[in-house]
């Protein structure tokens, strides 16, 4: 395996984020989907964190990261006790980043999920919620899944969000908005022409941020970040 560089909860194996010596990045968030019952059933597998250490031990670049990740998904799924003393349950979303490629890889229920790669010069952030609109990859039995439970009439682009939320709403209402939407402005402001070179500062400003909840404080607390 890979030699790592991991930020986790004490009482857990897998890690929140991290990087690995082949300059694999990668981090988790919590989302929510019209799976989410499937997936909260009390079985315990493959937690979020436990896919980012593993990934991270074992992928080379960003795009190897999304194999694993979907390997894992399929062959093990993901489910179980997502806080420490308690039964909490929660989907995931991922981004696995290197210095040539990104991507943002979600799931939905045990074992589904979907990966957007990243255009180079283009920036994204994710914050809690499916974001994915046209997948670059999927789990390979998700399509005709959904045409057969209804979720999907099968025309058209394949819509992620649209189709794992359970939504009908047009589609600019399911456009970004809060924390996810801020995030998405304050990149832009601070990759802008007339803004500095953008690195470690100009991260560490936006992660600091509370005026977008980016920086949370209240029931739910940031507690630590990692810039890599």
């Amino acid at each position: 395996t890979h030699a790592v560089i991991l930020s986790r909860p004490t009482w857990l194996w897998g890690a929140e984020m991290g990087a690995n010596e082949h300059g694999v990045c990668a981090g988790n968030e919590a989302v929510f989907s019209r799976e989410a019952a499937v997936c909260d059933d009390g079985v315990k597998r493959l937690l979020g964190m436990d896919l980012v250490r593993l990934v991270l031990e074992r992928a080379s670049t960003a795009r190897e990261a999304v194999q694993v990740a979907g390997d894992l998904m399929e062959t093990h799924g993901q489910g179980g006790p997502c806080e420490d003393g308690g039964d909490w349950c929660y989907e995931n979303g991922f981004m696995f980043v290197d210095a040539n490629e990104a991507w943002v890889f979600e799931t939905a229920g045990v074992s589904f999920w979907a990966a957007e790669q990243i255009a180079k010069g283009k920036t994204r952030n994710i914050s809690n919620g499916l974001s994915i609109r046209k997948p670059t990859l999927l789990h390979k039995d998700l399509l005709a899944t959904a045409q057969k439970e209804g979720w999907w009439d099968g025309k058209g682009d394949f819509d992620w969000k649209r189709v794992m939320l359970g939504n009908s709403s047009p589609s600019e209402e399911l456009s970004p908005e809060g924390r996810e939407q801020a995030g998405i402005d304050l990149l832009k402001k601070n990759t802008s022409k007339k803004a500095p070179p953008f690195g470690f500062e100009g991260m560490a400003a936006i992660l600091r941020d509370t005026d977008s909840d980016i920086c949370m404080r209240g029931a739910f607390e940031s507690t630590g970040s990692q810039i890599s």
